[in-house]
C-alpha cells in the first residue's frame, strides 16, 4: 500500500528556482520555464533555494525502491553513492517490514550533482545492506526571453549552476532581424533598447560587435597586413559616465601610432540592425542573443 507523504518537488516561485515540499504519492518531474527579458544570465536570472538543473547535472527531490535490502530500522539514514556530487542526496527510511526490508521512506537532502549517476545507485549508511534506488531525474530547465514579444527566444539549460554560473543553449525561437537603438558601448558589443521605428523599448539588450570591432576579452591584440605586425590597444570613451565608443591605438614595428574609430560611428542614439546570434566564446557574448549586421570598420578619422 502506498502511503501519501510530503516529498520534495522543483517548481517555479517568482520566477525563481524553487524546491518545495508537497502531499503526494508519487514525484512531481515538471519541466519549469521561467521567463525573463533578454537571454538567461545574472541579470536576467533569478535567486531561488535551489539551482538551475540541466539533462544531466542539478538535484534529486525522488526515489524509488530497487532493492529493499534487509535490516534497516526506520531512522536510517542512507547516502547515495556514484555520479559525481558536491553533495550526495540522502534517504531517511520512514517503514520497514519484519525482516528490516525498506517500505517506506523519503529524499531528506536532495544532494547536488555535476554529472548523474547511472540508475540504479547504491547507498551507504543505516543498519542494513543490499538496498538500491533509482533517482527520479528532473528535466532540464527552460527559459523564454520574451524581450522581442513577436519573436520570443527559448533556451535550455545545459549545466545546472546559479544564475551566475549556470549555462544556457539556445534552441529556437527568435529568428530574423531586429532594430536597436544604442545605449552604450560594453567593449565586445553595444548595450541597446528595442526599436519599433518611433519608440524605444525599457530593457537593455546586448548586441554583439563582429568579431574584428571587439575591444575587451575578444580583441584582436595583434595582427600581419602586408606582411606589417600592427599591435593594437583599446581606450573606452566615456561621456557623462557612459562609455559611448572605443578608439584603437594601432602601432607598426618602428613605434608610428595610428589611432581608429569604429567608422561610420556607433554610438548612443543610432539605430543599428541585427541577427539572431548564439555563441560559446569569448565569455562576454555567452548568453547575447543578437549580432550587429550593419557596416562599419576601423578607419583613422
Amino acid at each position: 500500500m502506498s502511503i501519501a507523504k510530503f516529498q520534495a518537488t522543483h517548481a517555479v516561485v517568482n520566477n525563481a528556482p524553487q524546491i518545495i515540499s508537497v502531499y503526494s504519492d508519487d514525484p512531481l518531474l515538471v519541466q519549469r520555464i521561467f521567463t525573463g527579458n533578454g537571454a538567461p544570465s545574472a541579470s536576467t536570472l533569478q535567486i531561488g533555494n535551489a539551482k538551475y538543473c540541466a539533462a544531466q547535472s542539478g538535484f534529486v527531490v525522488a526515489v524509488s525502491v530497487v532493492a529493499a535490502g534487509i535490516n534497516f530500522v526506520a531512522g536510517d539514514v542512507l547516502t547515495g553513492a556514484g555520479g559525481t556530487a558536491t553533495t550526495q542526496p540522502q534517504i531517511t527510511v520512514d517503514a520497514v517490514t519484519a525482516t528490516g526490508q525498506i517500505s517506506d521512506w523519503h529524499v531528506s537532502r536532495v544532494g547536488v550533482y555535476t554529472a548523474y549517476p547511472t540508475n540504479p545507485i547504491t547507498v551507504t549508511g543505516g543498519t542494513g545492506t543490499g538496498a538500491t534506488f533509482n533517482l527520479a531525474l528532473q528535466p532540464p530547465d527552460g527559459y523564454l526571453d520574451i524581450s522581442t514579444p513577436a519573436t520570443p527566444a527559448m533556451w535550455v539549460c545545459t549545466t545546472s549552476g546559479s544564475k551566475s554560473t549556470s549555462v544556457w543553449a539556445r534552441v529556437g525561437g527568435g529568428g530574423g532581424t531586429q532594430e536597436f537603438k544604442v545605449v552604450s558601448d560594453g567593449g565586445d558589443y553595444w548595450n541597446c533598447n528595442t526599436w519599433d521605428g518611433i519608440t524605444a523599448g525599457g530593457s537593455v539588450i546586448k548586441v554583439a560587435k563582429p568579431y574584428e570591432l571587439r575591444c575587451d576579452v575578444g580583441k584582436i591584440a595583434s595582427e600581419t597586413i602586408d606582411g606589417i605586425l600592427f599591435s593594437y590597444a583599446y581606450t573606452a570613451i566615456t561621456v557623462s559616465s557612459v562609455i559611448t565608443e572605443y578608439k584603437r591605438s594601432a602601432t607598426d614595428p618602428s613605434g608610428n601610432i595610428e589611432i581608429n574609430y569604429v567608422t561610420p560611428p556607433v554610438i548612443p542614439g543610432k539605430i543599428i540592425v541585427a541577427n539572431a546570434f548564439s555563441t560559446t566564446a569569448p565569455s562576454t557574448l555567452v548568453g547575447v542573443p543578437w549580432i550587429f549586421l550593419s557596416s562599419a570598420a576601423w578607419a583613422e578619422v
